[in-house]
This record gives C-alpha cells, sequence and structure tokens, in this order.
C-alpha cells in the first residue's frame, strides 16, 4: 500500500480512469508508458474536438485546410447540438481544464462542456463528444470523473446529468448521476489509489495500456497475434467477432510503431537488408472543392446530391464523370469537367508523406 508521501505526488487523469480502476498496477507503470502522437482516428477527434469548441464558444471555425473527414464530423455534430443548444447554458468556456483533490491525489481532467439545464431546480451537465465506436460503459469511470470534477466546481447543483453524443451515429446517451453512483465510484478509486500492487491484467485493462514492461500486457499481445493468425485458416462469425478487440490493441500496436518509424525516417532512409531501405516519399493527391465547383458539378452530375461543405477525391469524381458521360466521349467529358473546376480553383493538392521500400543504391543515388 502506497505511503501518505507517495499518494501526495500522484496525479490521474480522467481518461486515464477506466485503465486504472480495472488494474491499479497499470498506474505505478505510467513513467513506461509510450504516448506517441495517437491514431490518426485520435487526431481526426482533436480536430473535431477543436472545432466544436469553437463554435460553441461563439468564435470563427478555420475551414481552411481542414481534412474532409473532420469537416464531415463536425457538420454531423453539429445537428446533434442543434437539438440541444437552446435548452443549455454554459457554466464554463467549452474544454476548460479542471483539477480537484482526492485524498492527496490530483485528478485532473478536460470536459468538452459543462452547463446547466434552467429549471426551478437547476440540473448540471456534462456534456462529452464521441467521434469514434464503443459503449458508454467503455467510458463510464472517465465521464464519472469528469462529473466529479464538475460537481466540486459547482457544488450548488443537486442533480447532474451526464449527456455522451455519438457523432457517428447522430444520437446521444443521458446518465442520471446520483449520490449513490458518485459515492460509489469514489469509493473505487480510493482504493485503486491507495493499492497499486493489485495486478489485474484483463483484456480491457491491457487493451488500453502502453506500458512497455508489463508482462501480462506483453502475453496479451501475444496471444492477440496468435489468435488472428488463425484467420487464414478460417473462422465463423462469432470466433470472428471475439477477436475483435484483441485486433484493434495490435493495430494501435501497429499505428504507434508507424509513428515512431516515421519520426527516425524524417532523419534520412534505413537500411532493412537484402539491398533496400525505406525512406519518406512525398504524394500528392487531388481533391475538388465541391462549394467551388459546385455550377460544374451540377450541371454534369445531374441528380447527385453532394454536400457544398465537403470535397471529393478525383478519382472518386472521374467515376460519376464516367458513369454519365456517352459512350466513347468519357474521356473527353472528363477533361472538360476538370477543366472547368480547375478554372473555378476547385481543384486542391494536398502532399501526405507515405512510407516507400526502395533500391540502396537508387536511394543514395548510386
Amino acid at each position: 500500500m502506497l505511503t501518505d508521501e507517495q499518494i501526495i505526488q500522484r496525479k490521474v487523469r480522467c481518461s486515464a480512469l477506466p485503465r486504472v480502476l480495472r488494474c491499479p498496477a497499470s498506474l505505478a507503470q505510467s513513467r513506461d508508458i509510450v504516448i506517441g502522437s495517437g491514431s490518426a482516428d485520435a487526431q481526426r477527434g482533436t480536430h473535431v474536438h477543436h472545432a466544436l469548441a469553437l463554435h460553441v464558444a461563439g468564435k470563427d471555425v478555420p475551414f481552411a485546410g481542414m481534412e474532409d473527414d473532420v469537416r464531415m464530423l463536425y457538420y454531423m455534430a453539429l445537428q446533434i447540438w442543434k437539438d440541444y443548444s437552446d435548452s443549455l447554458v454554459l457554466l464554463d468556456p467549452p474544454e476548460t481544464g479542471m483539477s480537484g483533490d482526492l485524498n492527496g491525489t490530483t485528478i485532473t481532467g478536460t470536459p468538452d462542456l459543462i452547463a446547466q439545464i434552467p429549471a426551478e431546480t437547476p440540473t448540471l451537465v456534462v456534456w462529452d463528444w464521441k467521434t469514434g465506436t464503443g459503449s458508454i460503459g467503455d467510458y463510464l469511470d472517465q465521464l464519472l470523473g469528469y462529473a466529479w470534477l464538475a460537481q466540486k466546481k459547482h457544488p450548488e447543483y443537486k442533480t447532474c446529468k451526464i449527456i455522451v453524443a455519438w457523432v457517428r451515429d447522430r444520437a446521444v446517451e443521458i446518465l442520471d448521476v446520483d449520490d449513490a453512483v458518485m459515492t460509489d465510484w469514489e469509493k473505487r478509486l480510493k482504493w485503486a489509489l491507495a493499492h497499486p500492487e493489485a495486478y489485474r491484467p484483463s483484456e480491457h485493462a491491457c487493451r488500453y495500456c502502453g506500458s512497455v514492461e508489463c508482462e501480462a500486457r506483453a502475453a496479451y499481445m501475444r496471444g492477440a497475434a496468435s489468435a488472428l493468425m488463425k484467420v487464414e485458416g478460417g473462422l465463423v462469425p462469432a470466433d470472428l467477432a471475439k477477436l475483435y478487440p484483441q485486433s484493434k490493441a495490435l493495430a494501435k500496436a501497429l499505428r504507434q510503431y508507424d509513428a515512431a518509424l516515421r519520426i527516425a525516417l524524417a532523419q534520412g532512409p534505413l537500411d532493412i537488408g537484402n539491398g533496400k531501405v525505406i525512406s519518406l516519399a512525398a504524394q500528392p493527391r487531388k481533391s475538388v472543392g465541391v462549394e467551388k465547383g459546385l455550377p460544374a458539378l451540377k450541371a454534369s452530375l445531374p441528380g447527385v446530391d453532394l454536400e457544398p461543405c465537403l470535397s471529393i477525391k478525383t478519382g472518386e469524381l472521374k467515376k460519376l464523370i464516367s458513369g454519365t458521360a456517352a459512350q466513347g466521349q468519357k474521356g473527353k467529358e472528363i477533361e472538360r469537367v476538370m477543366g472547368e473546376l480547375e478554372a473555378a480553383g476547385a481543384v486542391e493538392t494536398k502532399t501526405s508523406e507515405v512510407i516507400s521500400v526502395r533500391r540502396k543504391e537508387k536511394a543514395d543515388g548510386g
């Protein structure tokens, strides 16, 4: 068990609570956890959250350079927000960082929104955007952490609700938080923080832990890789479904590897043996901004619903044009439409870096 002095030195983020409460020992290993740049989905979610925070705060949202997926999720989220914005009054600016003391341990978190539902007895509201997939159970301890912090900052509210907005599903889940729920959460967290020797590896805890020294997590990852190898032999749908959490854990590890590799390749090519090297190569991608190219697109693609807020990849657009062009005129029609879009300034080119394998002589200029 930790001494009082050791406990005082602790700081725990709400986002880590689902893992810590399942396996308290993972908190003691946090110094070994590798924090990478995150997956593309995670980065996308961060950008969406930031854009929504600006919108809710009444500030301008910078759309220039915004990725199509980010813009799409942003507008999907606004469809949810418009149904609730009139009934909520913000108590703090969006994404306000909070902290509170629990027996000498600092709990920190940044809820998306803290608001109230005005009434004779107003209700405190913790609003959380989710741009990924999952269930409220996956994030419950994190969300209760936000509620705990919000209640610490706004103790005048006697009732509290957590509203989770699932952007991709365009749906919300609402959880009423009463004293019994918070008392149980606080009791479980106090116990976990005071018992770092409680080593409880499980599928859920290990999946979200990034420790590089925990043998249980290493065994979990080896088991996941071994299980996925059975896919080649053919698995029934039920078995495939059971492997989904393990596949996500491996995918996360591969994303971390990819991020680390890209950092290394930024310094130059790396030898992988057999006379080959890997390096970063620039790859331009063209897309068409639908808003600027709308007149030309409407004329060429009648009946095709294209949202003005989005863009479309040139390859996909050419397929659409080919599908409507007369036989023998597809090439000319594509050339004509693309010319009009170029003239309208609707064609955008973005360059991304891809990992390329080359012969060593070519990469070295030999």
